[in-house]
């Protein structure tokens, strides 16, 4: 099984795929980490060159995150081979959510699309205020280019929710059971 878990910054991604991942006993991943793991093998102009760009545009390099999403679809891919399911954190573009569905095709496993929310723009914006940076600026930036998953084919989570519920919400979702009728209002 994959499990991708979408939604804007500071809407509990995170959390949610933690302890998603914990539950299920599947693998964990996002791009953050990818870009991590790139970080400790690119020799330091690249490493600079990434980091200069990112304070002055606000955003990761376009080859970066390429390189981030592919070598997330390689650790997917490997942790589908080893049998064990794989639960996927980030803000997903379509092209990405596309290959992971590909990817589990190939494998003939399901996936499975959740999208975090957080209704509640004060909350989220306290959420945001907590993170080094200014992620509210990151977040209008992302906000204005996201394209938010099929709600008819993903289950939507209001994240002001306490974890356990939501919990309770997604065990029903990946077991087949229809979304809850209560899906929270998608406006940010």
């Amino acid at each position: 099984m994959v499990v991708l878990i979408s939604g804007l910054p500071g809407t509990g991604k995170s959390t949610v795929a933690r302890a998603l991942a914990d539950r299920i006993h599947a693998s964990a991943h996002s791009r953050d980490s990818a870009r991590a793991m790139l970080r400790k093998v690119r020799p330091r102009s690249a490493r600079l060159i990434d980091g200069a760009y990112l304070r002055v545009r606000g955003m990761y390099r376009p080859v970066l995150q390429r390189t981030a999403n592919q070598l997330l679809e390689a650790l997917v891919d490997r942790t589908l081979q080893d049998g064990s399911p794989a639960v996927v954190e980030m803000v997903a573009e379509p092209e990405l959510r596309h290959h992971l569905r590909a990817i589990a095709g190939q494998h003939r496993v399901s996936f499975r699309q959740i999208e975090c929310v957080c209704p509640d723009r004060a909350e989220l914006l306290r959420r945001l205020a907590l993170r080094p940076g200014d992620w509210a600026a990151v977040l209008r930036r992302v906000e204005k280019a996201y394209v938010p998953p099929d709600p008819a084919a993903s289950l939507i989570l209001d994240t002001t929710r306490p974890v356990e519920d939501l919990m309770v919400d997604v065990e029903a979702y990946l077991r087949g059971n229809a979304p809850p009728p209560s899906q929270p209002d998608r406006r940010r």
